[in-house]
């Protein structure tokens, strides 16, 4: 029945393009996704130039040779003193294996300021102080990362790995989720245009209907006529209805088809209620010419006193939006007037 003429909305064409684009989006994002949780777990898991190694129930960290370049590795040192608990990530640094009867080029490690230092800092200072004097004997291949601080408080080490595989996980999940649920939002709005158009347009078509069915033309006639003067002083592509209007006569004179069906046929498609009740009361009393007048006379004035509501819906709504910004003024006038007094006090 719709075959030649453009179809009102939603269509199972456009349908399967929207779901074909939306697969191939999904697919990109969750391969980007993949690729990023490959990338980060592999910066993650080789973080640290450095090597350890557990041996005997200890940590060992191994210098870099003569001529490399200083190792990196950050761990999380853990400390426990009664009550109090401290946690910290310690950059170390290796500098190369030097030989025997060379002296060090770095200097004495630092402690913490002069002063009374609190536990916390008592112990975030021990664990400085431990790191920075990984380097004071450079002649050792291995380094054994020290297990108490002077006061015999154990330490525990951990390599600390900083990846953000949840948040790639989640982030390409919540992508993946957003564009499946908004694959057809493109032809829900466009749907909902036509839906607004149609309701704008149709009081005052079926009004000039009745008016040239009242004046004593028959349906198809009167119909054409109608159309034809809202086309006249629309552009071609304005307006959604009277575009699909247009479609309907030229499709019941090519194919002598009946007007009544093509329109009805419409409505269904459309899915706009007030269109649905005037394409059945058109089409169940087509022979019935006085009482058709009637009750199309009856729907228009019903469609005006909807429109009229609808647009009192919207005026109420404006207004609500309007209030927060009005509030929003209504408070800085009151601080502008106001604070010439308070500056004076």
């Amino acid at each position: 029945m719709w075959t030649g003429r453009e179809k009102p909305s939603l269509w199972t064409g456009e349908e399967r393009e929207l779901l074909r684009k939306t697969l191939r989006n999904i697919t990109i994002v969750a391969a980007a996704g993949c690729l990023l949780l490959i990338l980060d777990l592999t910066v993650s898991r080789h973080a640290g130039s450095l090597d350890m190694i557990h041996r005997d129930g200890h940590i060992w960290l191994v210098r870099p040779a003569a001529g490399d370049d200083p190792g990196h590795v950050t761990l999380r040192a853990r400390v426990r003193s009664g009550k109090v608990i401290v946690e910290r990530d310690l950059q170390i640094t290796l500098s190369p294996r030097r030989e025997e009867g060379v002296e060090n080029e770095e200097g004495e490690a630092t402690g913490w300021e002069a002063g009374t230092p609190s536990e916390e800092e008592r112990l975030s200072g021990e664990l400085s102080a431990l790191v920075s004097g990984l380097n004071d004997d450079r002649t050792k291949g291995t380094v054994r990362l020290p297990e108490k601080l002077s006061g015999g408080e154990s330490v525990g080490w951990s390599l600390r790995r900083s990846s953000n595989a949840f948040g790639i996980l989640g982030f390409t999940a919540a992508t993946i989720i957003l564009l499946y649920r908004k694959r057809f939002s493109t032809l829900e709005k466009a749907r909902c245009r036509e839906r607004e158009d149609i309701l704008r347009e149709l009081p005052e078509f079926i009004n000039q209907l009745v008016l040239l069915l009242g004046a004593g033309l028959v349906l198809t006639r009167a119909f054409e006529r109608t159309v034809e003067e809202g086309m006249r002083f629309r552009e071609a592509e304005e307006s959604y209805f009277y575009r699909q209007m247009s479609a309907i006569c030229d499709s019941v004179k090519n194919t002598n088809g009946s007007l009544a069906a093509e329109f009805r046929d419409f409505a269904k498609a459309s899915g706009v209620g007030e269109l649905m009740r005037i394409g059945n009361i058109i089409y169940d009393n087509l022979s019935k010419g006085s009482s058709l007048n009637e009750k199309l006379e009856r729907e228009s004035e019903a469609l005006w006193g909807a429109r009229r509501r609808r647009h009192e819906e919207r005026g109420r709504l404006a207004e609500t939006k309007m209030t927060l910004p009005l509030a929003i003024f209504l408070a800085v006038l009151i601080i502008i007037t106001v604070s010439p007094a308070l500056l004076q006090l």
